[in-house]
Parts: structure tokens; C-alpha cells; sequence
């Protein structure tokens, strides 16, 4: 091999090495994001069919990933940022950031991030409860594996078609369901 095909290959190695590593290690999982999106459509069909009000769920079946903890943001006019989010779950997270108005779930387990996924505004999925965090990124809660596994899943229609989250030893129906922001959706 000739020197200028070895200067060559070398260059065009290294360009490639270049162009992977600004891509984000964490981009989020569109394949997660379909088995939760499916998993929780199905359990709407099956409440609206038995015209009940919730259903618990467990986060190892909806989910399928190893975490200890879930964290919850939910996007708003470029931030949080990656940065931010990195500070807030003590790993480091380089997705390209969460777009507006989208929610994420950011899944660790022994301080390393295990998964990341996006809903947008249409789908709607929201974490309520949990161990609220103040830091102001938009971080809605922090969920801690040992005790928050089981969630209560409750639709919500009073504008479009809500998903709501809420572990399960927090939930309180004569609470939960009352007052304008609730609508049952059947």
C-alpha cells in the first residue's frame, strides 16, 4: 500500500470516527417508546370496555428495562438541556435535547442511564407523584425503583386524551379524580 492511500485511509477513518461521535449516545427509543405507547393504548381499550376508571400497571412489564430509578421532564422551549438533565440523574446524557412541549422518561439503573424516550404533545403521558425535584428543568419527579414499581394508569379527556402515571402508593381516587382538570373518558 502506496503511502498516499494509507495518508487516504487513515483520513477517511478518522472522519468517520469524527462524524459517530457527535451523534448522541442517547438518543431516545423509538422501539421503547412503540411497546409503552402500545401497552398503555391497550389498557385504555380494556378500561374503556369495562367502563372502570384505572388499572395498575408494573413499569418491568410496560417498559422491559433494567432501572432503579425513572426520571420524569417534560420539554419547554429548549430546555431542559442535556446539561441540565445530566446534573439532575448523575450520569451523563447527550440525546440533542427534548422537543417542546414533548415528555421524557429517562430510565438508570447503578447510576448509568439505561433508557430514554420521548412522547410528544399529541400522546400525552404524564409521571405524577414521586420525589419532586426543585432544580427548575422542567423536572416533574423522581421515581425510586424499590418503592414506586406499581402504578396506578388513569386516562384523562378534559381536552384530549390524556395518559396519566402514578405510583400506585400515592394514588388516591376521591383525591385524583376530582375537580375541573379531570374528565373521565367514557
Amino acid at each position: 500500500m502506496s503511502t498516499r492511500t494509507a495518508f487516504y485511509l487513515v483520513s477517511f477513518l478518522s472522519a468517520i470516527t469524527l462524524l459517530c461521535s457527535c451523534e448522541p449516545r442517547n438518543a431516545p427509543s423509538k422501539i421503547l417508546h412503540d411497546k409503552i405507547l402500545g401497552e398503555l393504548n391497550t389498557q385504555f381499550n380494556n378500561l374503556k370496555l369495562k367502563k372502570l376508571a384505572y388499572t395498575i400497571v408494573d413499569m418491568d412489564s410496560l417498559s422491559g428495562v433494567k432501572w432503579d430509578r425513572i426520571y420524569f421532564f417534560r420539554g419547554n422551549s429548549g430546555y431542559p438541556t442535556d446539561e441540565n438533565m445530566s446534573s439532575v440523574i448523575g450520569a451523563e446524557l447527550k440525546s440533542g435535547g427534548i422537543p417542546d412541549n414533548a415528555t421524557r422518561l429517562i430510565f438508570t439503573s447503578a447510576g448509568s442511564i439505561s433508557a430514554v424516550v420521548d412522547f410528544n404533545q399529541d400522546e400525552n403521558i404524564w409521571l405524577y407523584g414521586g420525589d419532586p425535584l426543585t432544580e427548575g428543568y422542567n423536572l416533574y419527579g423522581k421515581f425510586n425503583r424499590g418503592r414506586e414499581n406499581k402504578f396506578v394508569f388513569y386516562p384523562n379527556c378534559n381536552y384530549n386524551k390524556h395518559y396519566y402515571l402514578k405510583p400506585a402508593s400515592e394514588f388516591n381516587p376521591k383525591k385524583d379524580f376530582i375537580g375541573e382538570s379531570y374528565t373521565q373518558c367514557y
